[in-house]
């Protein structure tokens, strides 16, 4: 991987997948969900989840147990445990539909609710 100038090896071995958008790596190595971010690998889940979201300085996706977790900046963390209809990821924020009434806003690593 080309990054800042240097070339950093992620693996000896070749990845199960890899998509590429902005600033964010994702890929999958031996079944585990993987991201490089800011010159750093980071482990997100030891399994690959099926759906996932890639923007800028963020990864979304749904666990196995149907939580939305959140990946951004460095740091992953569970949004909601709630079943969710609809997500979009836009640069720094994702715009999460629980249902037709309950909207909320991941933006800057702080989710932020409609009422």
């Amino acid at each position: 991987m080309f990054y800042d100038g240097e070339i950093y090896e992620l693996s000896s071995f070749a990845p199960d997948f890899y998509k590429c958008r902005e600033n964010m790596l994702v890929y999958s190595e031996d079944g585990s969900f993987m991201v490089f971010y800011n010159g750093q690998v980071f482990t997100l889940d030891n399994y690959r989840p099926l759906k996932y979201y890639l923007g800028r300085n963020t990864v979304a996706y749904i666990g196995q147990q149907s939580q939305l977790e959140v990946f951004f900046k460095g740091t992953k963390e569970t949004v909601s445990n709630e079943p969710l209809s609809k997500l979009e990821v836009f640069p720094n924020a994702i715009a999460i539909t629980r249902h037709p009434h309950a909207v909320s806003v991941f933006y800057n690593g702080k989710e932020y609710r409609a009422h």
